[in-house]
């Protein structure tokens, strides 16, 4: 993904590709600022370019032809000056592949999974777990995520951003050891610093597509709460959230030493629940 170019429009809305001023960092893609964008956005030409060549699909292309296709495309803005969700996340995933000389799910299993005991997170799901399946909801109408994400079939490519299948007690795991700044039942993964410093915020006022909203940054991972007023639940400066494409969400909250969690296979209701999730979580807190 060498000299990438970006996509700018003249005052009569002609597009052109001109070379980006610098060229993504981990650290863009870390905070996805890199340039890079996901096709189920709402659309425009770029998009309709990721929709067309599959780049976000894990059923389509192994790792290097996805690269291959990604890198004839331009980036929507100039690296670092813009927000935008996007594959930044699968690709650091291959990041990760080429440092270590390990596809993602050996290395994620070396390096996070089996020191943290999560036996049941997985790339591909088959065997006895299929009986533990959560099945999505038939009528939901997001039913297009799971056309691309059956994690019942072994993915093309392992993508740092999608498809890898969990459970809630798993999951609670990392979270915990996220809330312990990096260590979890003896086992130390992250120095309190390294985790200090990638809980906060990395992108100050940027703002723009799918970004988390008032009240929230970002920081190397996830929205952080960066004010009490704005968020539509509550919680405390200092907290992060996220989730999956599916349904599942979760938070995790420093102050109060707080993990919530709850995974559902129905998209289009994720964010609703997650808000309800939060305010009867915090309404029953007791404590200040």
């Amino acid at each position: 993904l060498a000299n990438l170019r970006v996509a700018k429009r003249d005052a009569s809305g002609n597009a052109t590709e001109v070379s980006a001023a610098r060229q993504p960092t981990v650290h863009d893609l870390m905070t996805h600022r890199a340039g890079f964008t996901y096709f189920f956005f709402p659309k425009n030409a770029l998009r309709d370019r990721y929709r067309e060549l599959a780049i976000d699909r894990i059923d389509a292309d192994a790792a290097p032809e996805m690269l291959r296709k990604l890198a004839t495309l331009p980036l929507a803005f100039e690296p670092g000056t813009s927000f935008e969700y996007s594959i930044a996340t699968d690709l650091l995933g291959h990041v990760v592949e080429r440092i270590t000389g390990k596809p993602l799910d050996q290395a994620l299993n070396d390096l996070v999974l089996g020191p943290l005991k999560m036996r049941d997170t997985m790339f591909h799901v088959s065997g006895a777990a299929l009986a533990r399946l959560a099945r999505p909801v038939a009528n939901d109408p997001d039913m297009w995520v799971f056309e691309w994400l059956d994690v019942t079939k072994a993915p093309k490519r392992f993508s740092g951003g999608a498809g890898l299948a969990s459970t809630a007690g798993d999951y609670a795991r990392l979270l915990q050891m996220v809330l312990n700044e990096g260590e979890l039942d003896g086992v130390r993964l992250l120095s309190p610093a390294t985790v200090r410093w990638a809980m906060s915020n990395q992108i100050g006022s940027t703002r723009g597509v799918a970004h988390p909203g008032d009240g929230y940054s970002w920081n190397l991972f996830n929205p952080v709460r960066t004010a009490q007023g704005g968020p539509l639940f509550p919680g405390s400066v200092g907290d992060i959230f996220w989730g999956g494409i599916t349904g599942p969400r979760y938070f995790m909250d420093p102050e109060q030493r707080l993990v919530g969690l709850f995974f559902m296979q129905r998209p289009s209701e994720r964010g609703a629940v997650h808000a309800e999730f939060r305010a009867g979580v915090y309404g029953a807190l007791t404590g200040r």
